[in-house]
């Protein structure tokens, strides 16, 4: 299997290294919306694993925006299953209208860290096994 992670924190993409490699299973990664268009125009995946927040280009659009967003929507175009992956809580602020406009539109939901104790706080480490496993159910699905 080969995924693209959409990823702009250093942290969380080394542990998505180490665990996709002890999976065996070949992981490429951007940190950009600009870079995602690339990488899925140059190559096959089989499916995509993208953050919720981050820049367009990193340069002159910096700020971290809800760009996965639009990473799920160009996948859904192109038949490519896509996961939205965060380290939040999707009942949070920040995540809530994204959670519910997924639900509405019936596009894949996105996965988190489950901390509904503290919604608004961020986990140090992304759930990279729970979204494979999503991930590959809608793989399955195809």
């Amino acid at each position: 299997m080969k995924i693209l992670v959409v990823e702009d924190n250093q942290q969380h993409i080394d542990s998505a290294k180490k665990f996709f490699a002890e999976k065996g299973i070949e992981m490429w990664s951007t940190e950009t919306l600009k870079g995602f268009i690339s990488a899925i125009g140059d190559d096959h995946y089989d499916g995509v694993l993208s953050d919720v927040y981050f820049s367009y280009d990193g340069k002159y659009f910096p700020d971290e925006v809800p760009a996965g967003v639009a990473v799920l929507f160009i996948c859904q175009s192109k038949g490519i299953p896509c996961v939205l992956v965060t380290a939040g809580f999707h009942h949070g602020k920040k995540y809530q209208w994204i959670h519910h406009m997924l639900g509405e539109m019936r596009l894949p939901s996105m996965t988190d860290v489950g901390n509904s104790e503290e919604p608004e706080v961020e986990a140090p480490v992304k759930d990279w096994a729970r979204a494979l496993d999503y991930l590959t159910k809608i793989i399955n699905r195809k």
